[in-house]
Order: C-alpha cells, then sequence, then structure tokens
C-alpha cells in the first residue's frame, strides 16, 4: 500500500505533472511493444475535455495517473493509466483505477470499458482483480491485444 495518504487530483492535458507522467508512459509502450506511435498533443487535449485525468501524488511526488473519457451517455472509458516504475506494487494503480470508475459512476456511467497491450500483463491482472472482464475487441486501437469491461452500479 501507499506509504501515506495518496492525494489524488483532477488535471488538465497540460499540467506539468501529467505531460510527465503521459510522457513516461509512451516511452515505456515504446519500449515493451518495440514501436509506439502516440497521439497528438491536440488528440490528447480532445480527449481531456470529454473527461477527466487524475493524477495520484504520494508525498508531493506524481506517482500515478489515468483518464475517463466517455464514449456515450451511459460508457465510459480509461486510458493511459500508468504508475511511475519506482512507486509500482504500491497499489497506486488501483486507486487511480477506483477513483475514475468512480468518476464515471457520478456521470451517471453504467459501464467502464477498457483496453491493454500485450506485453502488459501486471495491468491485466489488476483490471481482472478489480471485477473486469473480458470481453471482444470494442475499438480500433492497433497497440490493443485485450479488452475489458465492468458493470457500475
Amino acid at each position: 500500500m501507499p506509504s501515506c495518504e495518496v492525494d489524488l487530483r483532477a488535471v488538465d492535458a497540460d499540467d506539468p505533472d501529467a505531460r510527465g507522467l503521459v510522457g513516461a508512459y509512451f516511452a515505456e509502450l515504446q519500449s515493451r511493444l518495440g514501436g509506439f506511435d502516440p497521439p497528438s498533443k491536440e488528440q490528447l487535449r480532445t480527449a481531456a475535455t470529454r473527461g477527466v485525468i487524475l493524477v495520484a501524488y504520494d508525498a508531493n511526488t506524481p506517482v500515478a495517473c489515468g483518464s475517463l473519457r466517455l464514449l456515450d451517455e451511459k460508457t465510459a472509458e480509461v486510458k493511459r493509466m500508468f504508475v511511475a516504475p519506482e512507486a509500482r506494487g504500491r497499489g497506486f494503480g488501483r486507486i487511480v483505477l477506483r477513483a475514475l470508475e468512480d468518476r464515471a459512476r457520478s456521470l451517471k456511467c453504467t459501464r467502464i470499458v477498457l483496453d491493454t497491450a500485450a506485453p502488459l500483463e501486471e495491468a491485466a491482472r489488476m483490471y481482472l482483480r478489480e471485477g473486469y472482464l473480458e470481453v471482444r475487441r470494442y475499438n480500433d486501437n492497433p497497440y490493443a491485444a485485450r479488452w475489458f469491461e465492468k458493470g457500475l452500479t
């Protein structure tokens, strides 16, 4: 578990801490996938206007992030979940994921979906532990290999 109280903040796409974490996420995808073409800054900003970006802080250090975007009036999608390597295994991913689920519920969503790339097995295991079910492909993300959903009540 995190070493102290986690501070979760909703930020915009231009927030320096969010940009730093998302940049580290994209670099890790590049390395683990053997290639990755990240979305443009404009695509990231557009997605952020249809949802929320959360950054988790441990002792004022940004350690994790995730975003939520609305696909329709009842479905939200989790995007860009990332925990800094030095903070992994301490529950930050689960904290961010649950906060995104809570945000989706507050928006009256009844379903939340996400995808993940094949090498990100630790992420897939977390999603399964958190009650997500593996489903058929729901998007055209060329880097995704697994798709998940969870009903929100």
